[in-house]
């Protein structure tokens, strides 16, 4: 799962990639991890990048047959930080989820989910 480039449907996030321990998130189009790498080593002025460690990630949760997926991680000074990502398609949101789960450990849980 690692160095593959995922399509984010947000208006400020477009890609998405699980590299060396991280999760990078970058607001520019990029269509190979060559292209994606090259963007982490030297972040341009028109680009915003958000990197997430994967061993800082205490917990995700997405509603089945979704595209989104909420990410939850201690950042700097044990704050806990968020951060939904909202995937083009529903099996990219499962699969990066799956990916993250047992890269951590995490056991996945279902709940109902209901509407108010």
């Amino acid at each position: 799962m690692e160095n593959l480039v995922y399509r984010l449907g947000h208006d400020k996030w477009k890609r998405l990639m699980i590299s060396s321990g991280f999760v990078h998130v970058s607001s520019k189009g990029h269509d190979t991890p060559l292209d994606f790498h090259g963007s982490i080593e030297k972040k341009g002025l028109l680009e915003s990048l958000k990197r997430i460690p994967v061993s800082g990630i205490t917990q995700m949760s997405m509603l089945p047959a979704e595209d989104e997926l909420k990410i939850s991680w201690l950042g700097d000074g044990g704050k806990e930080d968020h951060f939904t990502a909202e995937f083009s398609e529903e099996r990219d949101a499962r699969s990066v989820a799956e990916a993250l789960a047992t890269m951590r450990g995490l056991s996945m849980h279902e709940r109902a989910a209901g509407k108010w």
